[in-house]
């Protein structure tokens, strides 16, 4: 991971097509570069001195957390206006898109949910012990990448690292509203464990697994399914009739615990 100068960026990347400009940093292009074959994500901020703290505290936080195969790689990235950064690119997009992109065939695997979820964990767990809670974790912010070779596998990526802090501290930091934890939600400057409130967030990311299902678009947290989660406490049996899932009792416990 290098910090460039916006000129060689633009000359290093030649962008293919935009795939998207509802992200919350900026646009996001497909791009290659001369001196390599493989695809790269190439996010073009809005010039902001905002942009140019987020993505260097991005940058920060990468370098220092180190590579893992479940968090997204950051290759390069440019401090000054104009803002940009080149990422590796997680070519099944994020999971929010490829939930809402399933075929309404598709059924419930367990298998499937637990593998994929393990890695969502390993990804946070990496950040958790280097020092880092991410404070934003939502199905937008987990990418997925496959390979076809030797066999096919998809692989979660943990992203956009914009709101970590210090695992360590113990406040009332921002945390994202998708996925706020209840004590944030409901009674809003209250303190609280900025691991735990990871943890909590990943609950909702093995929900939508299972149920394969967004939940719902903007905030988690005004969902029906956020209010139906904090008005049963979380039991199993009332949960998953509203899903039409019946995962194995050992799965129905992690997800309340």
């Amino acid at each position: 991971m290098v910090e460039t100068s916006a000129a060689s960026l633009q000359d290093r990347y030649h962008l293919i097509e935009r795939i998207s400009d509802k992200n919350a940093h900026g646009t996001i292009y497909i791009a290659t570069k001369a001196d390599a074959s493989r695809h790269f994500a190439v996010i073009k901020l809005p010039n902001s001195v905002q942009d140019g703290l987020d993505i260097s505290k991005e940058y920060h936080v990468m370098n220092d957390v180190g590579r893992h195969p479940n968090i997204i790689e950051m290759i390069e990235f440019n401090p000054a206006s104009p803002f940009y950064m080149a990422t590796h690119f997680a070519k099944a997009k994020c999971l929010y898109s490829y939930l809402a992109e399933m075929k309404a065939g598709v059924t419930y695997q367990e298998k499937w949910s637990r593998y994929f979820f393990r890695q969502v964990i390993e990804g946070v767990l990496h950040l958790h012990r280097n020092g880092y809670a991410h404070m934003d974790l939502k199905i937008d912010n987990i990418f997925c990448d496959y390979t076809l070779t030797p066999e096919p596998s998809l692989t979660a990526m943990v992203a956009d690292f914009g709101m970590v802090q210090l695992a360590e501290s113990a406040g009332n930091a921002p945390v994202g509203n998708a996925y706020g934890p209840p004590e944030v939600v409901n009674r809003g400057s209250t303190a609280f464990n900025f691991e735990k409130a990871d943890v909590f967030a990943c609950s909702f990311i093995l929900l939508a697994l299972i149920a394969k299902s967004k939940l719902g678009d903007n905030w988690q947290c005004q969902s029906e399914y956020y209010r139906f989660m904090q008005e049963h406490g979380g039991k199993s049996r009332l949960i998953w009739p509203a899903f039409g899932v019946s995962p194995s009792a050992e799965f129905q416990d992690l997800l309340i615990r």
